[in-house]
């Protein structure tokens, strides 16, 4: 599990990305448009998104005259399913989207602070600490939030075509 602050100056930036982890994309300010294989999404300030493991196409950019901001949590799926075997299953949700966004609530805003703190503050984290913060985070999500754990139950059970060929295929 990796916990990565991203400060930058550049705008509109347009990126084909492979993950070989998934991650966790919490924007703090700007906005991240975002296509994988299972969908599409624009997430912006006080809004994240699970990015699924494998390519994408990403574009960010600073919305005013400040710098985009991201915290990205990147795990891989191994980590997620040990995780999920430790919690009860949830009641299943019927309708669920394709890259479901995380609304930012108090309890979130001080996580990523909390986090990004440690980062600016180039403290170096445990092992012990990193999955604590993980698991935490994936405590509030799985228990607030029940479509973002039917989506993240989903992805520790799925292997699905992520190849750029596919993404581009799906989205034209």
């Amino acid at each position: 599990v990796s916990f990565v602050y991203y400060d930058q100056h550049s705008n509109g930036l347009r990126n084909r990305v492979v993950f070989n982890k998934n991650a966790i994309s919490f924007i703090i300010n700007g906005e991240k448009h975002l296509c994988t294989s299972g969908g599409t999404a624009i997430i912006g300030v006080n809004e994240a998104v699970v990015i699924p493991e494998g390519n994408s196409i990403i574009s960010e950019r600073s919305l005013n005259a400040g710098r985009y901001n991201s915290l990205v949590i990147a795990f891989p799926t191994a980590r997620l399913s040990a995780f999920l075997q430790t919690i009860p299953a949830p009641k299943a949700t019927e309708d669920m989207e394709a890259l479901p966004i995380i609304r930012v609530d108090k309890y979130l805003a001080q996580y990523i602070a909390q986090i990004v703190a440690l980062i600016e503050s180039k403290t170096q984290l445990s092992p012990v600490l990193v999955a604590h913060k993980f698991h935490e985070l994936l405590l509030i999500l799985m228990e607030e939030r029940p479509a973002i754990a039917a989506f993240l139950r989903k992805l520790a059970a799925n292997n699905t075509d992520t190849s750029l060929k596919n993404i581009v295929e799906h989205h034209l």
